[in-house]
């Protein structure tokens, strides 16, 4: 599906079918697909089941453990990352990467990357899926450019009508406990 083992990795060995397997050979270990066409205003989640087995790595006596999801951005080729947490500990495990907040996941993408692992040598990585989801969960917003456009925000009581003027939302307070609200 277009994932090479870059830096420091064994070349990916399909597993049944079902998962990848590659063994860290140095630090900085890489594996990526440059042959992605991915709208990042749209996919604002990746998720990734994967494990890794410490085995004999330089630094194989701790469970923790931190990965680097990457990604390059078509408009400037910049590639960028971000890191999380995970564990060594040679049972899979599902990372929820919510991307909606970061700045950076933005535009269209040609490349995503993992660095799966900062254990060195001998680190054996199991990769069963990395999945981009959209997340219908995104905060509205409201910008209030428009004059005189609530965008369907409405008084409730002890307010002037509402006023939008420079993308701010104004009234007066004419009694106790003023509110605003959106919908029916």
């Amino acid at each position: 599906e277009g994932w090479v083992a870059g830096n420091s990795l064994t070349p990916l060995l399909a597993m049944n079918g079902d998962t990848l397997l590659t063994i860290a050979t140095g630090a900085n270990s890489v594996l990526g697909n440059g042959n992605i066409s991915l709208d990042a205003d749209v996919y604002k989640g990746i998720k990734i089941r994967y494990r890794i087995d410490p085995g004999y790595a330089d630094n194989a006596d701790t469970q923790e453990d931190q990965a680097q999801l990457l990604w390059r951005r078509r408009v400037d080729g910049r590639t960028e990352r971000m890191t999380f947490d995970v564990i060594a500990d040679d049972l899979f495990h599902i990372y929820t990467l919510n991307l909606y907040d970061n700045p950076q996941w933005r535009g269209g993408l040609e490349y995503l990357g993992l660095s799966p692992t900062r254990l060195a040598l001998g680190a054996l990585i199991e990769i069963d899926y990395i999945r981009v989801e959209r997340y219908s969960y995104a905060p509205p917003a409201w910008e209030f450019n428009s004059e005189n456009n609530s965008e369907g925000w409405q008084r409730r009581h002890h307010l002037t009508p509402l006023e939008v003027n420079n993308g701010v939302v104004a009234a007066s307070v004419t009694g106790v406990d003023p509110s605003i609200y959106i919908g029916a």
